[in-house]
């Protein structure tokens, strides 16, 4: 299994950990790998590797090996490692109502506490709200294995903040990966929706826009549509949200974070989620 996005700057294993940061984006299919210099807000190097289906302990750690022997400089002793879930089961609730010795009770009503979970808590101090999420056991124990000391979120958490830190007004915010979308929903300055759906053709993707504009009593002419990630402008998804939507764009996500000249063979917003995560540590 080899990465399908390689960016490396030259001498990368040369670089100071000290004085770097390592970050890991891990999907239900997907783990991404990015090195920052905080300091300097800039994403310096990238790996991005795609499971043919959901991450098992096997493939995982078949994954990881092959990365460890290909790539020893991944595991250096880095300033920070920062560790962001995208897992599909997560829920938000007011800060007034989060207590810590609920929040497993919460998930499993809403979910089904899945064997061997482990369930986490973000705030998101912009809107008073706490972000629930699970993640596998086995997964978390793997991942600090490598990284003791690395400090973990959900990837919804930092998404969310930049749209509140904007004071977003209106829009729908569309996020790809493998197989799926995460949709997030503003109106009227105030978040109605967040949702992963998974998806097969670029039909599945619009019935969904199509069925929350309806809903929400929107506009498909005046309506803000922001799609960022694994999406192409000359793909079948593109052309048909473009059928529906007069105000699409494609967005690279944080203006404050950057990406180094290495980076330059691809589009910016295929690693929107990277510096939007990269802005919020």
């Amino acid at each position: 299994m080899e990465p399908i996005i390689v960016i490396l700057p030259p001498l990368v294993e040369s670089l100071p950990p000290g004085e770097h940061q390592l970050m890991l984006q891990i999907g239900e299919q997907e783990l991404y790998i990015s090195v920052l210099h905080k300091k300097e807000q800039l994403v310096l190097a990238h790996l991005a590797v795609h499971n043919l289906a959901d991450w098992q302990e096997n493939s995982w750690t078949n994954a990881w090996k092959m990365l460890e022997e290909k790539y020893p400089w991944l595991m250096k002793t880095w300033n920070k490692v920062f560790i962001f879930y995208q897992q599909g089961d997560s829920t938000l609730i007011p800060a007034t109502w989060f207590q810590t010795w609920y929040k497993e009770k919460i998930m499993e009503t809403l979910f089904g506490l899945q064997y061997e979970a482990l369930v986490f808590s973000d705030l998101i101090p912009e809107a008073s709200i706490y972000n629930l999420y699970q993640v596998p056991r086995w997964l978390h124990g793997r991942v600090l294995r490598h990284f003791k000391t690395g400090e973990c979120w959900h990837q919804r958490t930092p998404e969310l903040r930049e749209l509140f830190q904007r004071k977003t007004e209106e829009c729908i915010r569309v996020i790809f990966y493998p197989n799926r979308f995460v949709i997030t929903v503003f109106q009227g300055g105030e978040l109605k929706l967040g949702q992963t759906y998974s998806y097969t053709s670029p039909e599945d993707v619009t019935y969904q826009l199509l069925e929350l504009v309806h809903t929400f009593g929107m506009d498909t002419q005046l309506i803000p549509v922001q799609l960022q990630g694994m999406i192409d402008r000359s793909s079948g998804v593109y052309r048909e949200v473009e059928k529906y939507f007069l105000q699409v764009s494609c967005e690279a996500g944080s203006a404050d974070w950057h990406l180094s000249p290495y980076f330059k063979e691809y589009p910016a917003h295929y690693f929107s989620s990277v510096l939007t995560a990269a802005a919020c540590v």
